[in-house]
């Protein structure tokens, strides 16, 4: 197999990595990239592959000079160790690591990490997903699941890129990725540590306009010849009877009252 990269010549790479002590034995599928890391001097290489039956990712990192320790490389197996102890579903799984001093896939001394191939694919590599308003807030949904249960656990992978997010459709779930720069913060600072999607991938589409909602015109409504006759009474029919009675009242003359004499009372008429 041959890998051909920015830093040099095709290099011809072996097509299975075994560990010394025998209990790693890795087919090499495909090669993603190698990068050089100018702050500790140290190349990695990142393959596609397979172990046991199951498809792995491969992480070499390849030690320049007199160094025989890698940094990223411990941090990425400290913060899958944690993860994977605390039972975390929306992280890689470690599988294994072990250093080879000789004869490795470049040469010189060369830490190897295996971890497991989580499903889907890298929020960097389609812009499909974030075409529509719709899209881009179902994943951003599914990615604060995520790094919410990757901060629970105590664990910050620091890398917050789009290209450290995997999403996969059929489960509609997030995983993060890429943990050689973990950072491990107390339980009093996580409420601190980013979750916002946008940090991570840019702002999406903006909320499409509501169709404006059309009131339709009333319609006046015509009384019947009934409502109106009865409309045009002013006054109730016991006010009106009231009324005729006092009209049919007559003027009466009062003399004098026998009774009323008898008690000593005069009627004056």
């Amino acid at each position: 197999m041959a890998l051909a990269t920015q830093y040099g010549a095709e290099r011809q790479i072996p097509n299975v990595v075994a560990s010394d002590c025998g209990n790693y034995y890795v087919e090499l599928v495909r090669p993603y990239f190698v990068r050089k890391v100018k702050t500790n001097n140290t190349v990695t290489a990142v393959y596609d592959g397979r172990m046991n039956g199951q498809d792995v990712v491969l992480k070499v990192h390849h030690l320049l000079g007199l160094k025989d320790f890698s940094l990223r490389a411990q941090g990425e197996v400290n913060a899958l160790t944690k993860l994977d102890r605390a039972g975390c579903q929306h992280a890689p799984k470690l599988l294994g690591h072990f250093r080879k001093s000789f004869g490795g896939i470049v040469c010189g001394t060369e830490i190897y990490v295996v971890i497991s191939k989580v499903p889907g694919f890298s929020l960097d590599s389609s812009t499909t997903w974030r075409s529509t308003y719709e899209g881009y807030q179902k994943v951003k949904l599914a990615f604060e699941i995520a790094q919410k249960s990757i901060l629970a656990c105590g664990v910050d992978n620091a890398g917050h890129e789009m290209g450290n997010i995997m999403y996969d459709l059929e489960q509609d779930k997030c995983y993060i990725i890429d943990f050689e720069y973990s950072d491990f913060p107390q339980r009093r600072y996580m409420r601190h540590l980013p979750v916002n999607f946008a940090d991570w991938v840019g702002p999406g589409p903006s909320r499409p306009a509501s169709p404006p909602v059309m009131t339709p015109p009333k319609t006046p409504q015509q009384s019947s010849g009934e409502e109106e006759e009865a409309g045009t009474f002013t006054s109730s029919p016991s006010t009106l009877k009231a009324e005729s009675d006092e009209d049919e009242k007559l003027p009466i003359s009062v003399e004098r009252s026998p009774d009323a004499e008898k008690i000593g009372f005069e009627l004056i008429g």
